[in-house]
């Protein structure tokens, strides 16, 4: 596959999520953002009212436990890292 095309490639991706994480949070919905510097089973969660919290599912997989709310400059930064704003 050529740079170009990996470039457009990327670049619907990027859009793809970001309309994914508009309709959720419109919806009342949290956003997951997976992360390769987090463990298998954490992630963030972005909620509607701009809180993003760091969570890690139970042992039977069926639901988040939070470790750590993040700080709204953290949130921000999360934000900018994943591309999301």
């Amino acid at each position: 596959m050529s740079f170009v095309n990996t470039a457009i490639l990327t670049k619907k991706a990027n859009l793809a999520v970001k309309q994914l994480r508009s309709r959720q949070l419109s919806k009342g919905l949290p956003f997951m953002i997976n992360s390769r510097e987090l463990q298998d089973d954490t992630c963030f969660l972005e909620y509607p009212d701009g809180k993003i919290k760091l969570v890690r599912q139970n042992r039977a997989g069926t639901e988040f436990v939070e470790i750590h709310t993040l700080s709204a400059e953290a949130a921000r930064q999360i934000r900018v890292r994943y591309k999301l704003v």
